[in-house]
């Protein structure tokens, strides 16, 4: 409430009542369910990764390789890992991209040198069963401030 009544209240770019509560109306979030919308949000993902980053990133090439692995003959596998089998979700999947992702910035933001970004391994575990699915790293945890961290 406080950051609504903020942006109400911000002077002479302050925007209207109206055109927050537009605005959140359109505000859509979809996570997909099935293996098919997965592979879709990853391809979708991957152009604009590709744009963003351009093709030569290390990022780029490395979810490339795992988009290749996954348009292969191991769709089948993988979809019935996900579909069927049930425990991996396709949820866990973008957590796990979402994760390589935040590691490798991280360690840019740290002036280090990130480790080399490795997707098509998420897709091999899954394979393999031996698949561990991920936690947020405490930086990403909600309202962590209330749960002692600092």
């Amino acid at each position: 409430m406080a950051r609504l009544y903020g942006y109400l209240n911000a002077g002479e770019t302050a925007i209207s009542l109206a055109d927050l509560e537009a605005l959140q109306a359109k505000e859509t979030r979809a996570i997909p369910l099935t293996y098919w919308e997965l592979e879709k949000t990853l391809g979708a993902f991957g152009n604009l990764m590709s744009v963003v980053l351009g093709l030569t990133h290390p990022l780029t090439i490395a979810y490339a390789n795992m988009w290749q692995l996954l348009k292969s003959s191991m769709r089948d596998e993988l979809h019935a890992a996900i579909e069927y089998r049930a425990y991996v979700k396709p949820a866990h999947v973008l957590c796990s991209i979402q994760l390589i992702f935040f590691n490798w910035f991280a360690h840019r933001r740290a002036h280090l040198t990130p480790p080399t970004p490795d997707f098509a391994a998420i897709l091999h575990q899954i394979l393999l069963q031996v698949y561990v699915l991920p936690r947020l790293p405490t930086t990403l945890w909600p309202n962590r401030h209330r749960i002692g961290f600092m």
